[in-house]
């Protein structure tokens, strides 16, 4: 992959930008470059170098000055020998006693009894401060400390560093922490059993294009299942109906799918699972009061083996495929 974006990279694909790797059993840090830089200077971007540190470089095997500028480490490479480089398809530098880094900060999201989030952060090094901001901005040394859980009243986009002296700063971590509303039940009167479903057919099968599409053919199932299909592959269904919820509270929502599939309470989009890929489960979380609710779930194979599954439960317990006797229309 590396030789294949550095001297085959496909239109518009940068091939300035510097690969690292790291040997965590002596901390050497290698900065490898496709292309030799014309003024014979490497800029590695936002590295802070201790004093003295020996840098060499690999194709020759021989030491090179350096100079912090700023954030930037700038490195003198010698001039280009084809003599003594004998692999011209990307070069090294050898930084010797550097790269150990501070690990990502674990962002926990939980719900108390009022349903608000709360977040819990932790880290694995040793040391290490997090740092967080709730405005946008990325976080840095100068960012409020974590130092005990926070509750959020609304939906917050929380990005947060760990730093510790001696170390190179960890990745920002960032993480949506959603607020959400309770969802009213809905009324109705005698309903039946099932889901009402409808069947589609397409060639460049997607969930955009059954909304384009008139249905093959419609009827009732008993829950989210393909038995109706008249294909091996490329084709979709979608399943309206009414979920009947036992008790109110925090429940998350699964769909498993090949390819791509939508959960819709209520309207909203919970779960989005869409695109063409191999089975593949995703999540999302609704606050639902007891009682029925609306259900709609979007399915496609656009090509090869094909499958769906949806699942829910109460934030805490057990995960379960959703049966057909709470399934309604």
């Amino acid at each position: 992959m590396l030789l294949k974006i550095t001297i085959d990279p496909d239109p518009g694909y940068a091939v300035k930008e510097i690969f690292y790797t790291y040997n965590a059993n002596n901390n050497t840090l290698f900065a490898i470059f496709p292309k030799y830089p014309d003024n014979k200077k490497l800029v590695l971007k936002d590295v802070t170098l201790p004093a003295g540190t020996a840098i060499s470089f690999l194709s020759t095997k021989e030491n090179v000055n350096w100079k912090q500028n700023g954030n930037n480490v700038e490195i003198s490479l010698p001039d280009y020998n084809p003599n003594k480089i004998k692999l011209p398809y990307a070069y090294a530098v050898k930084i010797e006693n550097f790269g150990r880094f501070t690990s990502k900060p674990t962002i926990n999201v939980s719900y108390d009894a009022a349903l608000k989030p709360a977040v819990s952060m932790e880290n694995k090094t040793d040391g290490a401060v997090i740092h967080y901001t709730t405005d946008g901005t990325m976080p840095n040394a100068a960012s409020t400390i974590y130092s005990k859980p926070l509750v959020f009243k609304n939906t917050t986009s929380l990005k947060t560093i760990a730093i510790k002296e001696g170390l190179i700063n960890s990745d920002v971590q960032e993480t949506n922490v959603k607020a959400y509303e309770l969802m009213k039940a809905v009324k109705i009167v005698k309903p039946a059993s099932g889901l009402n479903y409808s069947y589609y057919e397409a060639e460049d099968m997607s969930a955009d294009k059954m909304g384009q599409l008139q249905p093959i053919k419609t009827g009732v199932v008993n829950n989210f299942n393909l038995d109706n299909k008249s294909r091996k592959s490329k084709f979709g269904f979608v399943y309206t109906g009414f979920i009947n919820i036992a008790k109110t509270g925090l429940h998350d929502f699964y769909t498993t799918s090949d390819d791509g599939s939508l959960l819709y309470i209520d309207d909203v989009l919970i779960v989005d699972n869409n695109g063409n890929h191999g089975m593949e489960e995703r999540s999302g979380k609704a606050i639902l009061e007891k009682g029925l609710h609306k259900i709609k779930v979007i399915y496609f194979d656009s090509a090869g083996e094909n499958g769906l599954s949806v699942s829910f439960n109460i934030s805490g317990q057990n995960k379960m495929e959703v049966p057909a006797s709470i399934l309604y229309h």
